[in-house]
């Protein structure tokens, strides 16, 4: 038998201080994985969910600083890899040259023109495809990926070619550099990478989450393989087992304590993890991930935790182990500036047409009711921050006494509206009101929430503060993100469908949110609002 000395924290990570405690564990002497994971079910006082830190406040100290340092580090593992399809484009020109001129002419389309223009298009294809920086990329998918680019550029030069009156003669000499390119590319992009991958600055620095032979296993991997791209520098588990570590590839900080993740992450600029699920009970592996997400970027798993409730975007082979890759896109700073740049451009579009129609309804409120036009309402958003919801007014001003009052003559209408907060017939809504509510008209002063900032055109539902109890596990989770005017509930049913898949969905959209889901769903809400599904 082995005592291991295992830190406890008594305050949480999110503050400035970590008091710990220690609390010594009996484990067996066996380096065996099964014996590595079999300990972790009965150390319940060190349950690696009881140790997490806050996401949502981890999630909002990711400053323009954190921004700029992730970019500069993606940029930099770029770099070597563009200049060195460069190199061969140049080196493609070259070749067909050679050979077109052993068998006639020199071509007159290779010249400087082409070659920037055939540099430029290589770019910005490999750009949008992935392959730039193409770290952790599976050699095949690489391959595949830029056949696909460059068999694309060689068909539009053909094309080019055609309708431009060309020499056919020389149609044959872009499938001829196509050749090459095919060839050199990948050839080009080895070079390199063996040549920088040596290099501190080069690459992304990574940390492993979850000890265990599996993770010192993945350690060792990624060590005897740098042209990955990714540099493990840390290793964290929710207890420090000494018994497992190997003296000759451990870390020089050896095993850290769950809670250190966010503190290791900032000190080394790491934003990539690799969460080894085996070392966790089941029931957490969910729990885990979700919050792992608000430190890294990037995230990788072992296929035990699949069932994660989220797209996949990649994978990661390391020998005969491959990794599934998750994207948190919340933290990539291109697509949440692309995001709010949306939202502002798009309310600055429609604000002629849309001051027209708020005028138009604020007139209609204010002749068929009396009272104020609009209406404010407290609602937690982004990070548990108070913000005040505008709406065109669609209730009589005494509503909340009148719903007391309603519930009080309708007991068996109490458990409904507790549960959806929403009520058939809702005696306090006017008129206008019930049109404004069916045709989702009175959310429309929202975009000025939008524009400020507080809120966004997707997103989840604000939330009051009794709904917080409700949401349970998942109320991280919205934290996480600025609420919407639309979102995944709106577009699936809105309120034909229950509380809990209303929840459901809040999840699924921060989990696997992107800008084309956006857009995606800002086109359902157009045919939604249109049929007035799910209204009431």
């Amino acid at each position: 038998m082995i005592k291991t000395l295992t830190l406890c924290p008594v305050a949480t990570f999110g503050e400035r201080h970590v008091t710990t405690q220690a609390v010594i564990t009996d484990f067996p002497h066996s380096s065996s994985h099964s014996n590595s994971t079999s300990h972790s079910g009965g150390l319940k006082e060190a349950s690696g969910v009881d140790r997490l830190w806050d996401p949502a406040t981890n999630m909002a100290s990711w400053t323009l600083g954190r921004d700029v340092t992730y970019m500069l580090q993606v940029w930099k593992t770029a770099i070597p890899i563009f200049l060195s399809d460069m190199v061969a484009v140049g080196l493609s020109v070259a070749l067909s040259a050679a050979v077109f001129a052993i068998f006639g002419d020199l071509p007159s389309v290779l010249n400087w023109t082409h070659i920037v223009a055939w540099c430029l298009f290589l770019s910005g294809a490999c750009l949008l495809s992935g392959l730039y920086p193409a770290v952790g990329m599976v050699t095949a998918t690489e391959i595949r990926l830029l056949a696909r680019v460059i068999g694309a550029g060689v068909a539009l030069c053909m094309a080019y070619d055609l309708a431009h009156g060309g020499d056919n003669k020389y149609l044959l000499l872009w499938p001829l550099y196509g050749v090459f390119m095919l060839a050199l590319v990948p050839l080009s992009r080895a070079f390199f990478r063996r040549a920088v991958c040596r290099f501190e600055w080069w690459g992304l620095p990574t940390i492993v989450v979850g000890a265990g032979d599996l993770g010192m296993d993945i350690w060792r991997r990624m060590k005897q393989k740098p042209t990955l791209g990714y540099k493990p520098v840390a290793i964290v588990d929710r207890y420090r087992p000494n018994w497992i570590i190997d003296k000759e590839t451990q870390p020089k900080s050896g095993i850290s304590p769950l809670e250190d993740t966010p503190r290791l992450s900032a000190r080394y600029q790491a934003y990539c993890g690799i969460f080894v699920g085996s070392e966790f009970p089941a029931a957490e592996r969910m729990t885990m991930i979700d919050t792992l997400t608000s430190v890294f970027p990037q995230l990788y798993i072992t296929p035990d935790s699949a069932d994660a409730g989220r797209h996949w975007s990649g994978a990661l082979e390391l020998g005969n182990l491959r990794l599934l890759k998750f994207t948190e896109r919340l933290l990539m700073p291109g697509a949440r500036w692309l995001k709010r740049a949306v939202d502002v451009l798009a309310v600055l579009i429609v604000s002629p047409f849309v001051l027209t129609v708020v005028g138009c309804l604020a007139l209609l409120v204010k002749l068929t009711s009396a009272g104020p036009a609009f209406y404010c309402h407290p609602r937690i958003g982004r990070n548990g921050r108070t913000i005040r919801v505008w709406k065109m007014r669609s209730m009589v001003p005494n509503a909340d006494r009148l719903l007391k009052e309603y519930l009080a003559e309708n007991p068996h209408l109490r458990s409904e509206w507790e549960r959806i907060h929403k009520l058939p017939n809702d005696p306090r809504v006017t008129f206008i009101g019930r049109f404004l509510r069916k045709t989702s008209l009175d959310e429309i002063p929202q975009l000025w929430n939008v524009f400020c900032g507080e809120m966004s055109l997707v997103g989840p539902r604000p939330i009051v503060q009794a709904e917080i109890d409700k949401y349970q596990s998942v109320y991280p989770l919205y934290l996480r993100v600025t609420p919407g005017i639309t979102g995944l509930w709106q577009v699936n049913g809105r309120n034909s469908t229950t509380y809990e898949a209303r929840i459901s969905y809040d999840a699924e959209y921060v989990r696997n949110w992107s800008v084309c889901l956006d857009l995606y769903i800002l086109a359902r809400t157009v045919l939604t609002v249109i049929t007035c599904d799910g209204a009431c």
